[in-house]
């Protein structure tokens, strides 16, 4: 409870030392106007990245998207100092996450895929589910369950990174069925390759 009293003097000192620096035509409604201005600006940023680049998919850029959505947000309320101070903890656990994962690698562990299947085999009696729904599922064509699957897939994978901003906006998104359909997917190839 210190540290957040802590952060939270730091930002109150800081928010009366700006206050003093503030024009006098910067009231409260023309920050209100400004906060909802680049609001806006970003979602048409973040829908014009959408449509030419697709979804955003390495965590770095997911992580610059929500920092700049959240400093949008909080014109006129909060200082852009307090809002990375919140914002980092979290962003730090995403990218030690992501280096970390790869460690096993690094060290020439091999990756412990059996117990899972030993406990899914466990518990259905001798058989794979997640086989038996690729094997009675997956077509080459898309249908209309992978673009239900393919949506539920992109929220669960969206939220750990987009929670910060209120669990929405920016989304990362693993393809399922017909994939996510963003010029990544479709030059990497791996849209086709589930």
């Amino acid at each position: 409870m210190r540290a957040a009293d802590a952060v939270r003097r730091i930002g109150e000192v800081w928010r009366d030392a700006m206050a003093g620096l503030r024009p006098r035509w910067l009231t409260d409604h023309v920050l209100r106007g400004m906060r909802w201005g680049c609001t806006v600006l970003w979602a048409l940023a973040f829908a014009r990245q959408c449509y030419v680049d697709g979804l955003p998919l390495y965590r770095s850029d997911l992580l610059v998207w929500v920092v700049v959505l959240l400093a949008a947000l909080s014109i006129g309320k909060r200082g852009i100092f307090t809002i990375l101070i919140d914002f980092f903890p979290f962003a730090a656990v995403l990218v030690a996450y992501d280096y970390l994962r790869g460690f096993a690698d690094t060290v020439g562990m091999p990756t412990w895929w059996h117990p899972q299947i030993d406990v899914d085999k466990f518990l259905f009696f001798g058989n794979e589910p997640t086989v038996w729904l690729q094997e009675h599922l997956k077509h080459p064509d898309v249908r209309w369950y992978d673009i239900v699957v393919g949506c539920v897939t992109a929220r669960s994978s969206s939220c750990p990174t987009s929670w910060p901003g209120s669990c929405g906006g920016a989304a990362g998104v693993t393809s399922t069925g017909g994939g996510c359909g963003s010029s990544r997917c479709r030059s990497s190839g791996s849209a086709s390759s589930h």
